[in-house]
């Protein structure tokens, strides 16, 4: 929540001070071991709310994405957190907590947050294994 109210009151920055600060946010995000996840929710909120005048940051801010994550230079931040999903899915099924999820949705005792909490994933995955039932 303070890294969201940061960011709404660095709207009022020069583009090369958002900058800075975005460029710093994700590095210390990262240094704080928060999740892809975790960063990609944050990111995607600051871009939304947040906006450079000048695009040509956009493309400097994407390019320090690409070397923060040793992303090749094709691919982008959302193709990053597509792929880091991808690859947190099939970790989970070769642990069978997709089953598991499932099985605890179906009973309906528990709560998602507990589901998700008891099996260790995130709110947002046990919401999006419930729309495939």
């Amino acid at each position: 929540m303070l890294t969201a109210k940061k960011a709404l009151e660095k709207q009022n920055f020069s583009d090369d001070k958002q900058l800075v600060w975005k460029i710093y946010l994700i590095r210390k995000l990262k240094e704080e071991n928060y999740t892809n996840d975790q960063i990609h929710k944050l990111l995607y909120f600051i871009r939304s709310y947040i906006k450079f005048k000048d695009k040509n940051n956009n493309l400097e801010l994407n390019n320090n994405i690409i070397q923060n994550f040793n992303l090749p230079k094709s691919m982008g931040i959302i193709e990053l957190f597509a792929k880091k999903r991808e690859e947190q899915i099939e970790e989970l099924k070769a642990k069978g907590k997709i089953e598991g999820i499932k099985k605890l949705l179906q009973r309906g005792k528990l709560t998602i947050e507990e589901i998700a909490e008891d099996l260790d994933v995130t709110i947002d995955f046990v919401l999006d294994i419930q729309k495939t039932l």
